[in-house]
């Protein structure tokens, strides 16, 4: 087992002119945004929802973020080097050893160990926010223009309710605007995951907490303008359990 985030985990330049940043294969996404913010010039063009991810890993698994018009992260790669399993140091771009290039993106780790990546970002933005609770037949009925006329669109059903949380998000060089939150919003969270406890011993529970806590974190809509990072990333909160379904648009 080799430990990338251990041994290679450096920011190794970022190049305002061109857009481009190398890194090792051990560097987490958390840490690039760090870099980035610090210098202060570039932006990633997308994010997962997570952060605590090395880009090694996110390349060869495919990791995406949301936004019909964006595609997965391993799409910025513009050249990565790689051991492969006879101990070989390759470099492949999507110009030269196109074939293996494109292979190593979403390779799942079969073929070798990324131990540097050059990616191309873009000039930093940020993103204007709106986030709202509307019935799953409107969501659903205004499903490919909601798609569409957005740079980033999510949207959620709250299960034994008919409201979905939908949110929109579009690049802009407004300032920063962050929320006003009309709660305590660690409370709250503390609160909800203690109700989710007593619904595993009795699940009848569970529908009148989904429609108490739906309301109380999104009843009041927001719009706001954040940084990518702010906007695109979020704490899980607590372990949870999830699947990801391919579904045709």
């Amino acid at each position: 087992m080799i430990d990338l985030k251990a041994h290679m985990s450096k920011v190794l330049s970022i190049d305002p002119g061109s857009c481009l940043v190398t890194i090792e294969g051990g560097t987490t996404l958390k840490q690039l945004l760090e870099a980035l913010a610090e210098e202060g010039s570039l932006s990633m063009p997308n994010l997962p929802s997570i952060t605590d991810i090395t880009f090694a890993g996110l390349i060869a698994t495919g990791t995406h973020g949301t936004g019909i018009k964006n595609q997965v992260l391993a799409s910025l790669v513009t050249e990565l080097e790689f051991v492969s399993g006879t101990g070989e140091v390759h470099t492949c771009t999507r110009h030269t050893n196109e074939q293996v290039f494109l292979a190593m993106l979403c390779s799942l780790g079969a073929l070798g160990i990324v131990t540097r990546l050059t990616l191309k970002l873009q000039p930093t933005y940020n993103l204007e926010c709106y986030e709202r609770l509307l019935p799953v037949t409107e969501v659903l009925a205004n499903y490919e223009r909601l798609l569409h006329e957005n740079d980033f669109f999510r949207f959620w059903w709250v299960p034994h309710t008919s409201q979905s949380v939908v949110w929109t998000a579009n690049r802009t060089q407004k300032e920063v605007c962050p929320p006003e939150s009309h709660f305590d919003v660690e409370k709250a969270n503390q609160r909800y995951e203690e109700k989710l406890a007593e619904a595993v011993a009795d699940p009848s529970k569970l529908p009148e907490i989904n429609r108490e806590f739906s309301e109380l974190f999104f009843g009041k809509e927001r719009r706001l303008v954040q940084t990518p990072e702010k906007a695109l990333t979020f704490d899980c909160l607590f372990p949870q359990h999830t699947i990801e379904y391919s579904v045709p648009v």
